[in-house]
């Protein structure tokens, strides 16, 4: 094992008017501790596409994990799906991704969209080498890791996205490719970046898809370290002075003013989490002079006490959070978060339009807030009881920007 690692992400959107799906992701693992990613498109959309594609990608993932060839693999295929009386073919299409001991990718395609290669922040080519099975083309590659690689697969609703029927010559595959070199440096997570491009092709669809479109995203990232203290230590003395900071009322009592998030923006911080958030934006002011000055009052232990997971430390590519709520207003927030440019003309952060389409999930953020009080977070029942209320008719966008006015305000004052 080397000390690279392996980040995958996808996102789907649905023919508009359809229920359901025709496309699938499935991951795997064999014993050994390999991954398998399948990547199945069913032949047009709606219900059956949507039971195509869910056999083939389970099939393959199930039948590879258990060391089967992909021979065989096809073989079954084959002989299980339905043929289609209108194109004469028994299939979805699919792409495999086979991830072995972090230090290689076999990449074998069928008929869907290449896989894209991002490395060193630019489309690369690789070999294809083609094998004929039962009739069938199918391309197989074996590529060695590097990190910072990005590979993007893509069901055949990505590419030529438009919002009339015509093929949309101006997003082709090569076009993709541009696009996802543009962000492929700031370090998005693969869920982000895939979410990313599927809302890119939504927009070109003018939010009603006339396909599918899915697209899975493998990240090759460095292996973090990670530091576990446990002892006891060689001197006593040592042992006595660690266990009073973990147990400091500085560090595990709310500095003053200091409450716990509402309803709302106990979801809103689950939402932050989600998308990424803090893998470019920090919460943690440090005390130098740079830092107060343009930020305010250093963090403080005691203005995270109910933060689980704890946002300190993280990488800072845009500004520090810590102490932004009342800085800008609601409006403020709520374009930057649907265009960043529209308000920060430099900005590289993506926009999440879909946060003002996707309602709160009330029952999950009730559910969070229980586990939450079982860890500390002094909620009443009465609280609890009153969740569903202060959620009802919220926007996943409503909730972000009422977390993030809360950010900060209890020490904002102070220098």
């Amino acid at each position: 094992m080397n000390d690279l690692s392996i980040d995958i992400g996808y996102k789907s959107i649905n023919h508009y008017g359809e229920q359901l799906c025709g496309d699938t992701v499935a991951v795997a693992q064999q014993e050994n501790g390999d991954r398998i990613i399948v990547l199945a498109d069913g032949l047009r959309s709606g219900v059956k596409a949507s039971i195509l594609s869910t056999l083939t990608s389970k099939i393959i993932s199930t039948m590879m994990a258990e060391g089967m060839p992909l021979e065989e693999c096809v073989h079954t295929i084959a002989a299980t799906l339905p043929i289609s009386s209108e194109y004469d073919v028994a299939y979805s299409t699919f792409t495999i991704m086979h991830i072995k001991d972090n230090e290689s990718l076999e990449l074998i395609q069928y008929e869907n969209p290449r896989v894209i290669l991002i490395r060193d922040f630019a489309a690369t080519d690789y070999e294809m080498i083609e094998h004929v099975i039962d009739g069938k083309k199918i391309y197989r590659s074996e590529i060695k890791l590097q990190e910072d690689d990005m590979f993007i697969a893509m069901s055949d609703g990505c590419p030529g996205a438009n919002i009339d029927l015509s093929y949309n010559k101006d997003w082709t595959e090569a076009d993709i490719a541009s696009f996802m070199e543009t962000i492929a440096p700031v370090g998005y997570p693969a869920k982000t970046l895939a979410t990313i491009l599927v809302e890119e092709c939504n927009k070109l669809y003018g939010g009603k898809p006339i396909d599918d479109a899915t697209a899975c995203i493998i990240r090759v990232i460095k292996r973090a370290q990670v530091n576990l203290l446990f002892g006891p230590p060689t001197s006593r003395d040592d042992c006595d002075r660690m266990m009073s900071l973990f147990f400091s009322k500085a560090v595990t009592e709310p500095a003053p003013g200091v409450k716990p998030y509402n309803a709302l923006q106990v979801a809103g911080r689950d939402i932050y989490v989600r998308e990424g958030c803090y893998n470019c934006h920090s919460q943690m002011i440090r005390p130098f002079r740079a830092e107060t000055e343009r930020y305010g009052h250093y963090s403080v232990a005691g203005e995270s006490v109910y933060d689980h997971p704890f946002q300190w430390g993280s990488k800072r590519t845009g500004p520090d959070l810590a102490r932004v709520g009342g800085r800008y207003s609601d409006e403020w927030h709520r374009i930057h978060l649907l265009n960043p440019r529209d308000v920060v003309p430099e900005s590289n952060m993506p926009a999440f339009p879909w946060l003002a389409r996707n309602k709160v999930d009330a029952e999950a953020t009730v559910a969070h807030m229980k586990a939450l009080r079982k860890v500390g977070t002094p909620y009443s029942d009465e609280e609890i009881a009153k969740a569903p209320e202060m959620l009802a008719n919220k926007s996943e966008l409503d909730a972000v920007i009422a977390y993030l006015q809360g950010l900060g305000l209890a020490l904002k004052n102070v220098r």
